[in-house]
Parts: structure tokens; sequence; C-alpha cells
């Protein structure tokens, strides 16, 4: 007999697999913002299988396998959404903090200049 976890677990699947995408999106959100990176990747790239050319699920992706300490996969989403948007000054920013922490400072300003060259006004919080 299945125990009461695996049946939330199952119920919470299932439940998923039924909103639309960007309730889905909404939710992956969430689950980055409650520090939970694996179930926010798990659900963006899913979102992101569904349309890979959707740049807010690649900029969550860059930060999501930022904050897992991921540089490679960070930047390769990174890239991807900068192919896709080249005025996307969240992507630049990105990826100037993953070379920031792989020591590449020089990469790094140029990245964070092309962000702010794109919008002025540009914080990354």
């Amino acid at each position: 007999m299945p125990d009461l976890k695996s049946m939330m677990e199952r119920q919470h699947h299932i439940s998923h697999c039924s909103l639309d995408f960007s309730t889905l999106l909404e939710v992956a959100h969430r689950e980055y913002q409650g520090n939970r990176f694996d179930k926010s990747e798990q659900i963006a790239l899913h979102l992101w299988r569904q349309d890979p050319s959707n740049t807010n699920v690649m900029l969550l992706l860059s930060s999501i396998y930022f904050q897992l300490r991921k540089w490679d996969k960070s930047a390769f989403f990174c890239q991807l959404a900068i192919k896709q948007n080249p005025q996307m000054a969240e992507a630049y920013s990105n990826l100037g903090n993953v070379y920031k922490e792989k020591g590449q400072l020089v990469q790094a300003i140029e990245y964070y200049k092309r962000a702010l060259s794109i919008k002025p006004e540009f914080i990354d919080g």
C-alpha cells in the first residue's frame, strides 16, 4: 500500500500536468524563490521542451543552474536567450555573473557593459 508521502507526490505531479504554461512558469518561479532548485529545474525543463524559444524559461534555467553552481549549463541558457532575443539585458547580466564566478573578470565586465548598453537603468537585484 502506498504511503501518504508518495500519494501526495503523485497528486502534485498530476496537478502540474493539468496546469497551463503560464501557471507552470509561475510555479517554477515560486519553487526557485523558495530555494527548491531541483523542483524548479524539473518544471522549467518541462516548459522548455514545450516551448524551446521561450526566453523567460531560458532565463529561469540559467538562474537555476547558477544557483546550483553549474556554470556551463547556466551560460548555455544565457546564450540561448541572447540568440533568441539579443536585447535581453538580463541574459547578458546573468552571463556576466557566470564569468565572474569562474574568475574571468574581463569577460564578466564585457557582459555587464552589454546589459547596461541595452538597458541603462538595469540593476541586477
